[in-house]
């Protein structure tokens, strides 16, 4: 076996944990960000038409409309305004939606955006990479004997 193919091993392998470890820091720094730490499944209960916050108007929109809530948190029914509002709205009344809240706090809360890409963070990215890394080293090895 080279030499070359046993370094380039190494190296891949140590960028591998590198990734990895990276992933485990960058999971738990937002963890500890998270305010919402809780999620349950909710329903839109009504569409309210409101003026819109600062950014909206920037864009030259007056009107958002807001979605009111309802779902169990806690063991309670909790009903609330979400705080985020757009428009148009992508919402329709009682489409089913996931909340994130405050487990301390339920009625501070945010609906959990549909787009797929919301859902990947950059910690999975550094998790995959260095699996992927340390396969790849480990193949290497096992080819080229």
């Amino acid at each position: 076996m080279s030499t070359y193919v046993w370094e380039g091993s190494v190296i891949l392998l140590f960028i591998g944990i590198l990734c990895s470890t990276m992933g485990v820091i960058l999971k738990r720094v937002a963890q500890r960000k998270e305010k919402y730490d809780k999620t349950t499944d909710g329903n839109i209960l009504d569409l309210v038409l409101d003026e819109a916050d600062l950014t909206g108007k920037a864009r030259g929109i007056k009107e958002y409309y807001y979605p009111v809530l309802v779902y169990y948190a806690n063991g309670q029914l909790t009903k609330v305004r979400a705080k985020k509002g757009r428009f148009p709205t992508s919402y329709k009344i009682n489409d089913k939606v996931t909340v994130r809240y405050d487990g301390d706090n339920p009625e501070d809360c945010v609906v959990q955006e549909r787009n797929l890409l919301k859902y990947v963070h950059i910690w999975q990215i550094c998790y995959v990479l260095g699996i992927a890394f340390c396969l790849i080293s480990i193949l290497n090895l096992f080819v080229n004997q």
